[in-house]
């Protein structure tokens, strides 16, 4: 008999066991539940270099289990054979009268000695980033302390092995990005070998096609519980990275609140971001990921209440927690006093050539007394920074999630302290930036910002706002709507081009439909 602990959630701890009757998957729900159920698909590991997209299983069960709040799901025979599998369960909540789904886990079946056994796997990843523009990251998590090794393919058929000879449950991997094809990982923990499938790596080192897009926190008035489990909308976020991979994207920008937050819990700001970064599998183990921080993510976790709450000092704070949990380019400002909140990985640039893109944090030291903001803003460290390594540039795209100049809300973006706001416009046109792109608001909206020179605008600068990547899409009246360009309130995302002096943007739904096209 042999027990596979897998995850804690927030409602309940899944596990995958085995008794006299068979192979189950067990559960135990909060409140008294019916209708239990779990999904699951087989993950391919073949040598093919692509991504495979496997399919979920249903109603497998031979038999079920329940009482009031446990249930026991037990597999059908013909799924009960080695292989490395991801699963999804559900319920429903009688109390809450509402369909409850866990986050996506995994679990792998190995035979040991002529008996099935548990086997190693990566909980989380393989997660592709950049450490800067020639530099990628590969993260992985594994089920337990492992060793870790990456075998890597380049284009002039080089082979490299880099044996990551540390025993832990989290592994970095630091590669030089040019000529890089496919890699595969290897978790060893002595008894067991996980071997992965060949991952291809797609990433340009000169100008990059960057598909961008943001808001993916979960949509609780959403019918669907994979909508909204553990603070993430699982469902439309995966979607959105399939859409972007069919489009031949080789780097992606995640534009901020990633997880819904607002909470005063570190174990749940990192269930959160667990959920979430294992939503984005398999296409981040394939492009690399780079995520700004929005004010969900910057509450992640704050001290206090949600009516009043201020962000921890250093290694309390949730610009920590972001910088432990995303491995990004370390070239952001210091600190002034080692109490503040770090700038490193919350801030940060890539150069291509004479293209410079800047990530800022829009909600540093993000508090709040009596619901009315306190502080959070682009502040004037981030400015300095800004404009100090712009001189590199002839070109700049700027990147932070809360628009100067919403078109929805007024006054719950930048636009709550319009002297300083106008202070951080004035900078933008200042410098060579020829687009600013924002999200926060649930739309997807495009303008330029006229000259104003009693405000320090000393020329027009496009603004466009993209946040529909699964929170709660906004309706905006038509009075507003006619301020824009083009606006959208479907699930959307755009696709930024750099060619020579310009860039070129499309803008489409997960249906592969134009919605707007652009050139700066």
């Amino acid at each position: 008999m042999f027990v596979i602990f897998l995850s804690v959630v927030a409602y309940f701890t899944p596990i995958v066991g085995q008794d006299t009757q068979g192979l189950y998957i067990q559960f135990k729900t909060k409140n008294p539940s019916t209708d239990a159920n779990a999904y699951i698909k087989i993950i391919d590991t073949s040598d093919t270099p692509i991504l495979h997209e496997s399919y979920f299983f249903s109603n497998l069960w031979d038999r079920k289990k329940i009482t009031d709040t446990l249930h026991r799901l037990y597999f059908s025979d013909r799924m009960v054979h080695p292989g490395f599998f991801e699963y999804q369960v559900s319920y429903f909540d009688t109390v809450r009268k509402m369909e409850r789904a866990s986050a996506y886990y995994f679990f792998r079946l190995v035979n040991k000695n002529g008996a099935l056994g548990q086997g190693i796997y990566p909980r989380i990843g393989p997660f592709l980033s950049l450490k800067s523009h020639d530099t990628l990251s590969v993260s992985v998590y594994g089920s337990k302390s492992c060793f870790a090794v990456l075998k890597i393919n380049y284009r002039n058929r080089k082979k490299v092995e880099i044996d990551h000879n540390k025993l832990s449950k989290r592994h970095e991997f630091i590669l030089y990005a040019k000529d890089v094809t496919s890699y595969r990982l290897l978790l060893i923990d002595g008894s067991d070998t996980f071997v992965s499938q060949v991952f291809p790596v797609r990433y340009s080192m000169k100008y990059p096609l960057v598909g961008v897009f943001g808001d993916t926190r979960a949509n609780w008035a959403s019918p669907d519980p994979s909508q909204r489990a553990n603070g993430v909308n699982a469902t439309v976020l995966h979607n959105i990275l399939k859409a972007m991979y069919a489009d031949s994207v080789n780097l992606i920008v995640v534009n901020g609140d990633l997880i819904s937050g607002y909470t005063s819990s570190i174990s749940r700001a990192e269930l959160e971001y667990d959920t979430w970064m294992k939503a984005t599998f398999p296409y981040s183990a394939s492009v690399p990921i780079l995520p700004v921080p929005g004010n969900h993510d910057m509450t992640a976790p704050f001290m206090g209440t949600r009516k009043s709450h201020r962000d921890g000092y250093g290694k309390k704070s949730a610009e920590y927690l972001w910088k432990k949990v995303f491995s990004l380019p370390d070239n952001g400002p210091s600190v002034v006093i080692d109490t503040m909140p770090p700038y490193k990985r919350t801030v940060y640039y890539l150069g291509f050539n004479n293209w410079g893109m800047f990530f800022l944090n829009s909600d540093y030291n993000y508090s709040k007394l009596k619901y009315k903001r306190m502080s959070g803003n682009i502040d004037n460290i981030q400015l300095s920074f800004l404009k100090n390594k712009a001189r590199d540039f002839k070109h700049i795209i700027v990147f932070f999630h809360e628009p100067c100049f919403p078109v929805a809300e007024k006054g719950h973006a930048l636009d709550y302290a319009k002297p300083h706001r106008d202070s951080i416009w004035a900078c933008l046109t200042a410098l060579p930036v020829k687009l600013v792109v924002n999200s926060h608001e649930h739309i997807y909206a495009r303008r330029v910002i006229a000259l104003d020179t009693s405000r320090g605008f000393n020329r027009p600068l496009s603004e466009v706002i993209v946040g529909t990547g699964g929170a709660p899409i906004y309706t905006v009246p038509d009075s507003l709507i006619k301020k824009t360009i083009k606006f959208s309130n479907e699930t959307v995302y755009i696709l930024l081009k750099i060619k020579g002096s310009h860039v070129f943007g499309i803008t489409k739904n997960t249906a592969g439909c134009g919605i707007d096209k652009f050139k700066l």
